[in-house]
């Protein structure tokens, strides 16, 4: 579910109902209306069309702010998980100039992997800081990257900062994955 950021409840509801109406010998009118060469779902939520015999997403109306997406949060987040669990996954949206920060506690030795995805080249990056002193963990950490992998060279909090590079556009969707070992 790598789109859950952008897809609503409402969108998922629409495909699962969509799902249940197709497999019933006379589908709900009212939930797949279909034409020529596809399918409408609910009322123009989504539409699929035939590709190669097969069927295909070709069409979802996307939520707007107030209706789904997960806007930066004015305070840092806290991600607590400890080392050794699955990657601890944050989505969100970031408008121009906007910045998102999630602290972690980390050990001397860990390794510590963060990764954003969901975004085009350099559009979204995240920088990595040792929070007290606010020196980064090395210069590619402080610079801001995509992703950065290394180990954890102090007993405390790291800072994760995703930031927003890209200088024009609407909104921008983003996952950020911690990995801490």
């Amino acid at each position: 579910r790598h789109f859950d950021t952008i897809f609503s409840s409402q969108v998922w509801q629409a495909f699962e109902q969509a799902r249940q109406t197709l497999s019933r010998t006379t589908p709900d009118p009212t939930l797949v209306t279909a034409y020529d060469g596809g399918a409408s779902i609910a009322n123009g939520l989504a539409r699929v069309r035939r590709v190669d015999g097969r069927l295909k997403l070709s069409h979802v109306v996307l939520p707007t702010l107030e209706r789904g997406w997960k806007a930066a949060r004015g305070t840092a987040e806290t991600i607590a998980f400890r080392a050794g669990e699955p990657p601890a996954v944050r989505r969100g949206l970031l408008a121009r100039g906007e910045r998102e920060t999630f602290l972690l506690y980390v050990s001397a030795g860990q390794r510590l992997s963060v990764r954003v995805d969901e975004v085009a080249g350099r559009d979204v990056v995240v920088t990595v800081f040792q929070h007290t002193n606010n020196t980064p963990l090395d210069a590619r950490a402080g610079s801001g990257v995509r992703a950065w992998t290394g180990r954890v060279r102090f007993d405390g909090t790291a800072r994760l900062t995703v930031v927003r590079q890209r200088p024009g556009g609407g909104p921008l969707p983003y996952s950020l994955s911690v990995d801490l070992r």
